[in-house]
């Protein structure tokens, strides 16, 4: 269903020599554009071409070919948005994999800048506005500017803006250089297939923090199968996309990506992969626990080979090194602690995107979403799906042109109307509805019950103290209309901490009132945190994989979704929407009808 999910799991081989078609990304390109564009705004009177790099970064990045594809059918300078100095721009970055005007704006920029730029709601233009009336070189600087009442006195700023400066300096101290997976992983994928076109390298996996799906990360680990470890090394080290090489251990190679990005690359012989991979992967908890089994039975495992004696065991795999131990394959998203070597039995099938049958939690321009209803139901049937809600915001979402009850009509008409057309593929209306301050929902009983599902989240008031923030969300909960409970702790990874709640007692509400805990699939997101998927599960609470889709590409968040579920140790049992079509209309009309029994039949049900 997912075809980025595919592209993610699969093994990256290559003749040696050889170019692999798509060796520079799309993402990568996007990415350098986006960049570029970064700098750009910081310029004085850079904004018009700011403006158009972000804008070619976005044609870029939803590609459909490969970045060569493009190049070579001519598409490039046909291309809205693409004009002849981007296009060059691409074309360099398709063939040395960086750009020479990406490199001359980042010796222009003082490096300060893109750490104030990396905080949380300061951006572009108030950065460059801080440094050049103030002189700030630096987040020390920064922070005593802030202290002092210096901030507030900008024109544009003032007291509270000075408060979030403080507020973000603070939250980036404890989160320090990590980044969002999503970013690590699109790194990690296109240097992968960089490193798998060089002469010599069998093979190349992605592995550490990143292969265990980790929200945030601090770097990107590969690990690189080559008869000649040394060369492969050294070859990697001349790629364009990588700064200031250096050696590190033997067998190692340590180097910067884009924004600064850690990478740490393991080489080995081709026989040596899979107990490397496995060394490299696991935290080092989890391969100290390995290796305590491997020694009870008397044997001995290192990166270079699971031993008897001075005899290497024979293993062509991962799940060759688990079975001589004894233990059952634990996959790599659950090797972030022991437990699944010494005290639990690992789950024996983890929910994964081709689990998902259909998706809720999706938007369309009818509120905040950036595609028509049209452009969505095509989207999510080229997918492959049974069944997609759409659930655009309530009328208290001011924010995000939430639907007023003339504007529901509007929209719910088309929807019926788009159902014969997108057969066989099921349309459920839905609506995500705010959770008011005092837990009630928005909307009332007579409009809640139109709708086939009723997805309730917070968007307001996020400092509320935890009894306050519990009661509101377990007085939602009971609401007899609400489905599902969306994005459960308001997070946004390294910006927004999440809530405080006391999750007892809202998986409790939850299981009481059959309400369906979301995972929501959104980068930034990942929301419901994966270490309190268990204390739902435990409790029989449902849980349903959302993408949170604003965009006919973000239908692809579920695959974010299930690397999330996927460290809780979510099975496809848990989960809603891996059922198939008739079994959740029938779940969603049967909650429905007993919804409306309860509060007496809305007026317009």
């Amino acid at each position: 269903m997912i075809k980025e999910y595919e592209r993610n799991r699969r093994v990256l081989h290559a003749a040696p020599g050889g170019r692999t078609e798509g060796m520079t990304d799309r993402q990568q390109v996007a990415s350098i554009l986006d960049e570029i564009a970064r700098h750009l705004e910081l310029e004085e009177g850079g904004q018009f071409r700011a403006r158009a790099y972000a804008n070619a970064a976005r044609v870029v990045g939803s590609l459909e070919v490969p970045i060569e594809t493009f190049i070579r059918s001519g598409e490039i300078d046909r291309t809205p948005g693409i004009g002849k100095a981007i296009g060059a721009v691409i074309r360099e970055v398709a063939e040395r994999g960086s750009s020479s005007t990406l490199e001359g704006l980042r010796a222009s920029t003082p490096p300060a800048m893109f750490e104030m730029m990396r905080l949380p709601g300061l951006g572009a233009r108030k950065a460059a506005q801080i440094q050049r009336e103030l002189g700030i070189g630096s987040i020390a600087e920064l922070e005593a500017a802030a202290r002092s009442g210096r901030i507030r006195a900008l024109r544009g700023f003032g007291k509270r803006a000075e408060e979030k400066i403080l507020q973000s300096i603070e939250m980036a101290a404890r989160t320090g250089d990590r980044i969002l997976l999503s970013a690590a992983l699109r790194f990690a994928e296109s240097l992968c297939e960089r490193i798998a076109a060089l002469e010599g390298v069998d093979a190349v996996e992605i592995a550490g923090s990143v292969r265990r799906r980790l929200e945030t990360v601090e770097g990107v680990d590969l690990c690189v199968a080559s008869a000649d470890p040394d060369a492969a090394l050294a070859r990697i080290g001349e790629l364009g996309m990588l700064a200031e090489p250096r050696r590190g251990e033997p067998g190692e190679l340590i180097a910067r990506g884009e924004r600064e990005l850690k990478v740490r690359v393991r080489a080995c012989e081709p026989g040596e992969l899979p107990t490397t991979l496995l060394a490299e992967t696991g935290s080092p908890e989890f391969v100290g626990a390995l290796g305590e089994a491997a020694a009870s039975r008397g044997l001995r495992l290192d990166p270079r080979g699971l031993w008897k004696g001075r005899t290497r065991l024979r293993a062509a795999r991962e799940h060759d090194v688990f079975r001589h131990v004894g233990i059952p394959f634990v996959e790599p998203e659950l090797r972030e602690t022991a437990e699944y070597v010494s005290r639990r039995r690992p789950p024996r099938r983890l929910v994964a995107p081709e689990s998902l049958r259909g998706v809720f939690h999706v938007h369309t321009t009818w509120s905040d979403g950036r595609a028509t209803l049209r452009e969505m139901l095509d989207a999510a049937r080229e997918r492959g799906l049974e069944y997609v809600g759409i659930s655009d915001h309530s009328r208290s979402a001011y924010y995000a042109r939430g639907l007023d009850l003339d504007r529901l009509d509007l929209q719910q008409r088309e929807i019926e109307s788009s159902r014969k057309a997108s057969g066989p593929m099921k349309i459920l209306k839905g609506t995500e509805a705010d959770i008011l301050a005092d837990g009630a929902i928005d909307y009332g009983d007579e409009v809640l019950g139109r709708f086939d599902f009723v997805v309730a989240s917070v968007h307001s008031r996020f400092g509320m103290g935890r009894d306050e923030m519990t009661e509101r969300i377990v007085r939602a909960i009971e609401n007899p209309f609400v489905t599902f409970l969306g994005h459960p702790t308001g997070r946004l990874l390294l910006s927004r901490e999440g809530y405080q709640l006391d999750f007892d007692r809202v998986f409790d509400a939850a299981a009481e009132n059959g309400v369906v805990i979301e995972i929501n699939g959104n980068p930034r997101r990942l929301d419901l945190d994966w270490r309190l998927m268990r204390g739902a599960i435990d409790r029989g609470v449902m849980l349903s994989i959302n993408p949170d889709a604003h965009s006919t590409g973000e239908l692809d968040h579920v695959a974010f979704g299930c690397f999330d579920a996927r460290k809780g140790a979510v099975e496809p049992k848990h989960v809603l929407n891996a059922r198939p079509v008739d079994e959740v209309v029938a779940y969603l009309a049967a909650r429905r009808r007993r919804a409306i029994r309860r509060v007496g039949r809305p007026a317009r049900a």
